[in-house]
C-alpha cells in the first residue's frame, strides 16, 4: 500500500470516517489527496474549478435566535462576541400567576474561558440594572423610562447551576435554582457545560410586561483567537470533532510564530476606528456562532475561511495540519521547493480564467457588533485603470459567519478579490521528491518554454499518482502566488448604531 493511502486509511479508521469535506470528499478523499480542504477562498474555489464554491449561511444570525421549547432544539458554540438569545429551556409560573419564569439557554459553554455579558437587550430597549433587577430601560425614542423598576431580574450563568457559575450580576451571587420553583437542587438541575439566562418577570399589563419579550443579550467569550478556537473545535468531544492530540499539528494551529495560525492571527494591523483615531487590532478574530446543526468538517471549513486559513492534512506526519494563507517571508521564498526539468515528469498544463469570468467585485456581508450584530456588508473592487480591456462587471457576493466587524470582513474580501485575479493555474506530475511538498507550501517553477525562472506558485492539491513502473509520483495543482494579494486593506470602523 502507498504511503500517503497508508496513514490516509489509519487515520481515516481511528476517528471512523465521519467528517465530510468542503469540496464533497470524505475524510478519506481529502486525506489521500492532500487537498487543502477548507479556507479556501470563495473567489479562488470558482477559480480552481476542482472544488464546490463553500456553500453560504443566509440566515443571518442562525440559531442564536429565541426559539419556543422543542424536543429538536440544538445549542451551538459562541465564540468571542455575539448578541445572542437561544431555545427557551424551561418556563414556571408562581406568585398566584403573577411571576414569570424562563430559562434561556445561549450556547456550550467553553472550558476555562472567561464569560462577560456587555449589554442586555427587550427588543429594542437597552435593560439597566442595580444588581439583578431592572431599573430603568432605553427606548426606541432616546428616552429613559422607569416602569419596569424590580419588575424583571435577570441572572446569567457559564458553566452550571452553582452560584460560582454566575457571570452576571458579578456579585450577590446565588445558585440559578433559586429562580425556578420546580429547581429544588443543583444536583437534578446541573446545567453543566452550558451557557445559560435565569429571569423573571413580574406580569404587568399596563407596562406591557405580559410574557417574555425578544431578549438579546450582548455576551463575550474570551476565546476569539481563531488558532485557539480550531484547536478547542477540533478536540472537544461533546460539541466538536473529538479528535485526539496525537491527530493534531498542535504547533500549526496554536504556534506563537507567524507562521503559525494563532501567531499569525495575533499580528497587529492598522485601521481607523469608530472615533477617528488610528488604533490597530488583531489581523483575525472570530466573534460568531457555531451550529451543532452542521457537520464537523463544515464547521471547520467555517473557522478557518473566516480567518483566511487552509486546513490540510500531513501526510508526512500523520496529522492535520492548519497554513495560513499568508504572505511569504524572503527566507522561505529564498528556501521554496524548486520545480523543474529535473523533477517534472509530464507536460505542464496551464490555465487561467477567461476575460468574462474575472472577478472585479466582492461583497461581503457579516453581522456588525455596532450594529447589535445586525447584517451589514462591506464592497472591495477592482480599481477601473486595472481592469482588462472589456471587462464586464462580475461581483462575488457572500456571507462571513464568524466575523463582527468591517475591519475583518473588508481585509477578508480584499484578500479574495486578489487572488482571483492572479489567475494562472498550473498542473504538472513530479517524481518521488514531491513528496516532500505539502498542500499549501508556495514552490518555484522553472521552465525555458513558458519563461518561467523561479515563478511562485500555491500547492493547492497534491494527489499521489502510481507510475507504471510503480513508482510513487505526485499530481500537483497550483495557483500563481504574488505578494500584493496580501496588501491590508486601508479601513475604518463602522460607526455605533446609536450614533
Amino acid at each position: 500500500m502507498a504511503v500517503f493511502t497508508a496513514i490516509g486509511t489509519a487515520i481515516a479508521t481511528a476517528i471512523g470516517g465521519a467528517l465530510v469535506g468542503a469540496a464533497g470528499l470524505t475524510l478519506l478523499g481529502s486525506v489521500v489527496a492532500g487537498v487543502i480542504a477548507a479556507g479556501l477562498a470563495f473567489g479562488t474555489a470558482k477559480l480552481l474549478g476542482v472544488f464546490d464554491v463553500p456553500d453560504v449561511d443566509t440566515r443571518g444570525n442562525g440559531s442564536k435566535v429565541q426559539v419556543a421549547p422543542a424536543t429538536d432544539n440544538k445549542i451551538g458554540i459562541a465564540y468571542g462576541r455575539n448578541f445572542m438569545s437561544g431555545p427557551i429551556t424551561d418556563v414556571a409560573i408562581s406568585n398566584q400567576n403573577n411571576t414569570m419564569h424562563y430559562c434561556i439557554t445561549l450556547s456550550e459553554f467553553v472550558e476555562g474561558e472567561t464569560y462577560t455579558l456587555n449589554q442586555t437587550y427587550w427588543g429594542d430597549r437597552k435593560l439597566s440594572f442595580s444588581a439583578h433587577n431592572v431599573s430603568s430601560y432605553f427606548d426606541a425614542n432616546a428616552t429613559t423610562r422607569e416602569d419596569w423598576a424590580n419588575k424583571i431580574r435577570v441572572r446569567v450563568y457559564a458553566g452550571g447551576t452553582a452560584s460560582a457559575n454566575q457571570i452576571f450580576p458579578t456579585s450577590s451571587k446565588v445558585n440559578a435554582t433559586t429562580m425556578m420553583p420546580h429547581w429544588t437542587n443543583t444536583t437534578d438541575y446541573t446545567m453543566e457545560g452550558l451557557v445559560f439566562v435565569m429571569m423573571e418577570v413580574d406580569y404587568d399589563a399596563e407596562n406591557s410586561l405580559t410574557g417574555l419579550g425578544a431578549m438579546s443579550f450582548d455576551i463575550t467569550n474570551s476565546m476569539n483567537n481563531p488558532g485557539e478556537v480550531l484547536f478547542d473545535y477540533m478536540t472537544n468531544s461533546r460539541y466538536g470533532a473529538g479528535l485526539a492530540n496525537a491527530d493534531i499539528d498542535i504547533t500549526s494551529i496554536l504556534g506563537t510564530a507567524n507562521t503559525d495560525m494563532k501567531g499569525y492571527s495575533n499580528e497587529l494591523i492598522p485601521y481607523t476606528n469608530k472615533a477617528n483615531v488610528s488604533a490597530n487590532i488583531a489581523r483575525y478574530q472570530l466573534n460568531g456562532y457555531l451550529s451543532t446543526f452542521d457537520s464537523c468538517m463544515d464547521n471547520i471549513d467555517k473557522i478557518c475561511r473566516n480567518s483566511s486559513t487552509y486546513f490540510t492534512f500531513d501526510g508526512k506526519q500523520g496529522k492535520f495540519k492548519a497554513v495560513p494563507n499568508r504572505e511569504y517571508l524572503t527566507s522561505e521564498l529564498a528556501n521554496a521547493f524548486v520545480l523543474n526539468d529535473d523533477n517534472i515528469t509530464s507536460r505542464i498544463s496551464i490555465s487561467s480564467t477567461e476575460l468574462y469570468q474575472q472577478l472585479n467585485k466582492v461583497t461581503v456581508s457579516f453581522a456588525d457588533q455596532n450594529r447589535k450584530d445586525q447584517t451589514n456588508t462591506v464592497v472591495v473592487e477592482t480599481p477601473s485603470a486595472s481592469r482588462n480591456t472589456g471587462e464586464p462587471d462580475n461581483n462575488l457576493d457572500y456571507r462571513l459567519e464568524l466575523v463582527n466587524n468591517n475591519i475583518h470582513a473588508q481585509q477578508l474580501g480584499n484578500i479574495d478579490l486578489n487572488q482571483s485575479r492572479k489567475g494562472m493555474v498550473v498542473e504538472l506530475t513530479t517524481d518521488f521528491s514531491g513528496l516532500q511538498i505539502d498542500a499549501g507550501d508556495v514552490v518555484k517553477v522553472n521552465n525555458s518554454d513558458y519563461g518561467f525562472t523561479d515563478k511562485l506558485f500555491r500547492v493547492m492539491k497534491n494527489t499521489e499518482v502510481l507510475g507504471e513502473d510503480g513508482m510513487i509520483n505526485c499530481g500537483l495543482l497550483l495557483l500563481e502566488y504574488d505578494d500584493s494579494v496580501y496588501i491590508d486593506a486601508v479601513v475604518t470602523e463602522t460607526p455605533e448604531e446609536d450614533d
